[in-house]
């Protein structure tokens, strides 16, 4: 079981995560529908038949409340991380994979409480349960925990496939939630189910992590004291052959790419509402159709890669350019049919994540990597409230006009995304990378970072 853990904590986390994100956007949107003047229950409760004026005045407040949402789960894990990366290094990273689950348990547990009174509550008081998980660490904290444990067994042979199959993971808990949500929230019921299922399952989480997780890190019997300047040291230090630019182009390219990843998700669902009356059911297909496509990518993608013996970062800028063009095709789609396409092919770049984190190990050395990926993750978990201020703003903005042409935000990022890694890659042509697999092993080694 130990070999596993890391897929089957994260299938267990975005299962409940894939379950409820549509469904609490409904609830939102309901319970802000019935506050609307001459709205009844039989309209507000399925979002397909509320009047395109009504959803004008709806969604601006449903976007806003998402917005607080993300602001309250992601602005304290964002700087926590900052700390924790080293002080995992020193503390073990179990700790923090036990305490992120948590809070991801006491969130649904409140939450499946609070719809036993949602005739009372107004919509605002649907942000209270997001408190644990923001004081607990949530997705952000356990990420960290979890692409450290990866680094600690893998090599640099395998590690990007490693990588891919956590992803993976995390695609297939997704998967198999979205094609149960339309059954599971159908009903008038629909809500407490389908919290109560998230809760049960994070549960199940909590105990396996407890029972099964084992601990990375051979603990030292002395700590060393965490210093937050020590992180920017290490991420603002000189390195040989540019590679500290390669490295600044590599988190710039992901960070842009994660503003598409977790900005694009609710106004998506909200554009396929107006433009074309979707419903759960529709986005659910879709969703599903888009991480069984992703996951099959994740888990073969890897290793076609590895196959061809193609960089992370050559890999990287190849997966980078059907995202580019699902945008435009999302942009100008005439019908609901040309989303599943644009969709098909933006699954493509789910590759990039796990090539980009294997690519930042190959260019600093294994005792760096704690403080390496605390800074980046702290960028990471600060891109969901950047984005999703983003993507509010120009959709609330278009909403009357040309709701659609919010994804125009996503050609532009996705383009960025490209040239920072084309940078990148120009780096790695002109000088190739140095190996750290055996940096701990070979008391000879010099580290060239700090010559």
């Amino acid at each position: 079981m130990e070999l596993i853990y890391p897929e089957v904590l994260a299938f267990l986390l975005l299962f409940p995560a894939g379950l409820s994100r549509g469904v609490f956007t409904n609830l939102l949107m309901e319970t802000v529908c019935l506050s609307v003047n001459n709205m009844t229950y039989e309209i507000c409760s399925h979002v397909e038949l509320i009047p395109s004026d009504v959803q004008n005045i709806i969604q601006p407040q449903v976007n806003r409340l998402l917005n607080w949402q993300v602001l309250i789960e992601t602005i304290l894990p964002a700087f926590c991380v900052v700390f924790l990366g080293p002080w995992s290094d020193s503390h073990g990273r179990r700790p923090l994979i036990l305490i992120s689950v948590l809070g991801q348990l006491l969130y649904y547990c409140v939450l499946s409480v609070q719809v036993l009174f949602s005739d009372l509550l107004p919509a605002s008081y649907y942000l209270l349960p997001s408190i644990p998980i923001g004081l607990t660490g949530g997705y952000s904290v356990l990420v960290l925990a979890v692409v450290c444990s990866i680094t600690d067994f893998t090599t640099n042979e395998n590690r990007a496939a490693r990588m891919g199959t956590f992803q993976a993971s995390c695609m297939i808990g997704s998967l198999m939630a979205q094609l149960l949500t339309a059954k599971v929230s159908s009903g008038p019921h629909g809500f407490q189910i389908t919290f109560l299922i998230c809760a049960v399952v994070c549960f199940i989480n909590l105990l396996y992590a407890i029972i099964y997780v084992p601990e990375s890190v051979n603990l030292p019997r002395e700590t060393a004291e965490v210093r937050v300047l020590d992180l920017f040291k290490v991420i603002a230090k000189k390195r040989p052959n540019y590679k500290r630019a390669q490295l600044y182009l590599l988190i710039l390219a992901n960070t842009a790419y994660f503003l598409i990843v977790f900005g694009e998700g609710d106004v998506f669902y909200q554009s396929a509402i107006k433009r074309f009356h979707w419903n759960l059911e529709k986005y659910a297909r879709l969703s599903s159709l888009s991480l069984a496509v992703a996951g099959l990518v994740l888990i073969f993608g890897s290793y076609v890669v590895k196959f061809f013996r193609i960089s992370d970062i050559a890999a990287a800028l190849i997966v980078v350019v059907p995202r580019i063009v699902s945008s435009i095709v999302v942009f100008l789609a005439p019908s609901d049919h040309w989303l599943y396409v644009a969709a098909v092919m933006g699954c493509v770049c789910t590759l990039l994540t796990p090539f980009y984190r294997a690519a930042v190990t190959k260019i600093v050395p294994s005792d760096e990597l704690g403080k390496i990926f605390a800074v980046i993750i702290f960028t990471e978990a600060l891109v969901p409230s950047v984005s999703s201020n983003i993507y509010t703003f120009a959709y609330n903005s278009l909403i009357y006009t040309h709701p659609n042409a919010v994804f125009l935000v996503s050609f532009a990022l996705a383009l960025l995304t490209f040239i920072m890694l084309l940078g990148a890659y120009f780096i790695q042509i002109r000088y190739p990378a140095i190996e750290f697999e055996h940096v701990a092993d070979d008391p000879t080694f010099t580290n060239p970072s700090q010559t």
